[in-house]
């Protein structure tokens, strides 16, 4: 099969629809843009469409592992098939809605995967997506879900069906891996700095006093100084 769709990963965060396409303009492409979930919700990664495949090839034969702006790009086919999947946009979440309580509640309908929309990290809009393999089972969702009071409020559950629904499909599932991968290196980053800790405890411990010679204190705290200073 051949592909004139195309997925470039590791943008910058400061990039802009504008920029990328500019970047991209010598390829000449049919679009390139952002994949966002919303406007100021950006996962470093951008969809670029190619009017024929030779030119899809030239693309990556180009830019694949090229510096934009510093960084090291990745320029590769998207070969994802997400035509058959449906989205659901759930409107009205409560804000205080935890991502279990959440869960919990798609669990039954069986979603491939949910996902907040957030302001910031941990301050939520109220808006969440749900991803099924099909559309009947979306479907199922919608008439179960729809309507259900969760909390004081009425939740809105319906199959979105515009272009961009098809992008957050393939982009709510890099978004959640993208966020076991911070929280992975937020635990090996805590990791090191408890290890980076206890060493430099262990060794100021080893350390000998210049004045008395013991370990296990710096000359400034040096009891034999502090009994002479009594």
């Amino acid at each position: 099969m051949k592909y004139c769709a195309i997925q470039i990963s590791n943008i910058p965060k400061d990039t802009t629809d504008e920029t990328l396409a500019s970047f991209m303009s010598e390829c000449k492409p049919s679009s390139a843009r952002l994949l966002r979930l919303s406007h100021d919700q950006f996962f470093n990664k951008g969809s670029v469409e190619a009017p024929t495949p030779e030119v899809a090839a030239k693309i990556i034969e180009e830019l694949d592992g090229k510096s934009f702006k510093g960084w090291v790009i990745s320029v590769k086919y998207d070969k994802t098939d997400d035509k058959n999947k449906t989205l659901l946009f759930i409107g009205n979440v409560p804000e205080t809605f935890t991502h279990e309580k959440f869960s919990k509640l798609f669990e039954p309908y069986n979603p491939v995967s949910l996902s907040f929309e957030e302001k910031h990290v941990g301050d939520l809009r109220g808006i969440a997506y749900a991803v099924y393999h099909t559309r009947e089972l979306a479907e199922n969702a919608v008439a179960k879900l729809n309507g259900k009071e969760l909390g004081s409020q009425v939740v809105k559950v319906e199959i979105s069906n515009t272009a961009v629904a098809r992008t957050n499909i393939r982009f709510l599932h890099e978004a959640e891996e993208q966020k076991l991968q911070e929280k992975e290196a937020k635990k090996s980053r805590i990791t090191k700095e408890r290890e980076q800790k206890a060493k430099e405890e262990k060794k100021k411990a080893e350390q000998k006093c210049f004045i008395c010679g013991e370990a296990g204190h710096m000359k400034y705290h040096c009891p034999y100084v502090v009994s002479v200073k009594k």
